[in-house]
């Protein structure tokens, strides 16, 4: 995977934790957060999960400097080889450079060389879309939002996942994604527009999906309208009335298969289970 304006990765992680059949069938390949606080969480995470391959559990050093018991250890003490390989997985790097697009670059080719097949993840940063980044921009004197370079990072995310030409890609933002406006236009139109141009002339490289519950189930479905690519956590048994646009984006000659998947509906107080 290569996991774009990361953060401190809990979309990573979750991909990465992921286990069937003793097995993790998700790696990380490369992390990118500009951030300096993010990235060391995501480096760390980086570390911890390569550190728990090798020897099958967290660190020692990890769980009591967790509990408060003493400060953070040299990680590269605790284990050189886990240390040097979160390093390069996790890289502290702002989107839409020149520096970036050469570091990424060089990622894709080495993962085309490793991995039967890739997929991109990650989410544009949300400031530029959110009511309330938006609402705090109107506030600031001489913003100007066509000068916001948040608003066209999604075009970075598209020029990767172009060059990278994953299985399966998953674009995550906030609400405020579908109603945001630059020059007139909507962020969102501009996204899909710039999606659809992937591709031969009259074949699109992806077909979007989104996630949709079907009875007791959930499966990916095709979208008619925008808005079906909110997700609503607490219908997905989660405690939290958290709101998100989440895209899913399959390989057009594979996106049959994606019809035909399926899982069980967590438990959630909507539909009368418990968490």
């Amino acid at each position: 995977m290569i996991d774009l304006f990361a953060g401190p990765g809990g979309l990573g992680e979750g991909f990465a934790a992921l286990e069937e059949n003793s097995h993790h069938p998700f790696r990380i390949g490369i992390s990118v957060e500009k951030e300096a606080s993010a990235h060391q969480t995501l480096r760390l995470r980086a570390f911890l999960r390569e550190y728990r391959r090798k020897h099958g559990q967290l660190p020692e050093e990890f769980i009591s400097f967790h509990a408060g018991e003493r400060g953070e250890p040299d990680w590269s003490e605790v284990d050189a080889e886990a240390w040097e390989l979160a390093c390069s997985e996790a890289r502290q790097l702002e989107l839409g450079t020149a520096e970036a697009a050469s570091e990424i670059d060089k990622a894709i080719e080495l993962l085309r060389t490793e991995c039967d097949d890739t997929i991109l993840i990650g989410g544009p940063p949300c400031q530029a879309y959110s009511l309330v980044g938006r609402a705090r921009s109107r506030g600031k004197k001489d913003y100007v939002p066509e000068k916001d370079e948040r608003h066209f990072l999604f075009r970075e995310y598209i020029r990767v996942l172009d060059k990278l030409r994953p299985a399966v890609f998953v674009m995550e933002n906030v609400k405020g994604m579908l109603s945001s406006t630059v020059q007139s236009r909507r962020v969102f139109e501009m996204l899909m527009e710039d999606l659809s141009s992937l591709g031969h002339a009259g074949e699109e490289l992806y077909q979007l999906r989104a996630f949709r519950i079907d009875g007791d189930e959930i499966r990916l479905k095709e979208v008619s309208d925008p808005s079906e690519f909110i997700v609503r956590a607490e219908q997905f048994g989660v405690p939290q009335k958290r709101h998100r646009v989440i895209i899913i984006g399959v390989r057009s000659s594979i996106a049959h298969r994606a019809d035909d998947v399926s899982i069980p509906r967590p438990s959630s107080p909507e539909n009368g289970g418990a968490i």
